[in-house]
């Protein structure tokens, strides 16, 4: 009949399986290149990755989000607002995401931003309401509208991914949703969901 093992022994030998088992996969995410499927699904939402640049034990350096969808924490979000659809003031601008109040909302590309005001409840307001206004690394500019709260001040750098805050339908808007306009690097207004479509 084979002795019991001493519990302290025991103890030991356990806790060394716990720390292998523990440091393998950052180990692995260390190694692999950003493009591969271990480095993306480290953080959500879906990511690309700038070329050359590798994963961290902790998350993978990024540049854009993939999909327009993935700039709300809805990833089954739908348009309720197209770019360039017709309005009273002229062509939309920018695309409406329909999200319910309190979503959280991402920005889509690494950058600074240039300003953000905070200061409106719930459903009031004017104009575009709560809202971000960010200059991305890339030469380009987005400004998020509508917003509940706002996480990010003038002046703070954000990584594509970031928070920087909650739905809602503060300013001129007819409920909640997430109005997201993306300038390109010559101040133009540009559809979004055209870089962004790496969806599904």
């Amino acid at each position: 009949m084979e002795r019991p093992e001493p519990d302290r022994a025991r103890l030991l030998r356990l806790i060394g399986l716990c720390v292998c088992f523990l440091l393998a996969p950052v180990a692995h995410a260390a190694e692999d290149e950003c493009e591969a499927d271990d480095c993306i699904t480290v953080v959500a939402p879906r990511i690309t990755c700038a070329d050359g640049w590798t994963c961290t034990d902790g998350r993978p350096q990024v540049l854009s989000v993939d999909c327009w969808q993935d700039l709300t924490a809805r990833p089954e979000a739908a348009i309720s607002g197209r770019f360039g659809e017709p309005r009273a003031r002229g062509p939309h601008n920018g695309v409406d995401i329909a999200v319910p109040t309190g979503v959280a909302i991402y920005a889509a590309k690494d950058g600074v931003v240039l300003e953000a005001f905070g200061g409106f409840a719930a459903g009031q307001g004017t104009g575009n309401g709560n809202f971000v206004r960010i200059s991305y690394d890339d030469g380009t500019e987005g400004v998020y509208l509508h917003l509940l709260s706002v996480y990010v001040g003038t002046g703070d750098g954000v990584a594509a991914g970031e928070q920087i805050g909650t739905s809602n339908d503060t300013g001129d808007s007819q409920g909640p949703h997430l109005h997201y306009t993306q300038y390109d690097d010559e101040d133009s207004a540009v559809d979004p969901t055209a870089e962004h479509d790496a969806c599904g």
